[in-house]
Parts: C-alpha cells; structure tokens; sequence
C-alpha cells in the first residue's frame, strides 16, 4: 500500500474535508513509528514526492494506515465514540503486526539452541 492509495481508501470510508498533505503527514508519522518501535532506522518520506512509495505494513496489515486514517479523522471531526472504537481495533492490529514482524525476523531455531534455555 502507498501513501496516496491508504488516504484514497479513507476517504472512501470516512468522507471529509481534511486535507491530503495532514492525512499524508499522519500516515508518515505511523510509518516512522512502526520502524522505530520494529527497531529499524525510519525513512524520511516526503509527500507528495513520496506518495507512490510502498509502505513498511504488507501482507495483510496494509489496512493498519487505512485505519490509522479513519481514527484520526474521526478525532479531528471529534467524534470521540468511533475514535474510541477504531482506536482499540488500530492497536490490536499494530500488536500483531509487530509481533509477525518480530516472528520473522527471529533466528532460526537452529541458531538459538541453548541460547534461551539455560542447560543445569
């Protein structure tokens, strides 16, 4: 997913007035810290140079920008109940995100043998 297609996939679910270049920043914002928090060094995107760039979030976790987006327009429009509602599901979905993220990024059990395990 780009920058252009998650802003493009909101405005579909969440018609508004905002403008692209805020929604845009909030989806960088998202992309930096899901690299900062996977401890990976984040990429500086610029939009709208930068709005065709894949974005980190794949195989099936794409929709984490989309619902980043629909969260943030509802705060911005202050419709607290659907920014609770969409808050709560965002960070499910970030949760496992990160924890696929750190599955495969794991070392291969052959690798660790004897390394978390401690033999007496």
């Amino acid at each position: 997913m780009t920058i252009d297609q998650a802003i493009a996939r909101a405005d579909a679910l969440r018609p508004n007035l905002l403008g692209d270049g805020e929604k845009a920043r909030w989806v960088i914002e998202l992309e930096d810290r899901l690299e900062r928090e996977l401890g990976r060094e984040a990429r500086s995107l610029r939009w709208p140079e930068d709005g065709g760039v894949t974005l980190a979030a794949q195989g099936g976790y794409e929709d984490v920008y989309v619902l980043w987006l629909c969260a943030r327009i509802d705060l911005a429009l202050r419709e607290y109940d659907n920014w609770n509602n969409m808050a709560s599901i965002l960070n499910a979905l970030i949760d496992d995100y990160k924890k696929q993220c750190l599955r495969d990024e794991a070392p291969a059990p052959k690798q660790a043998r004897g390394v978390w395990r401690r033999r007496v």
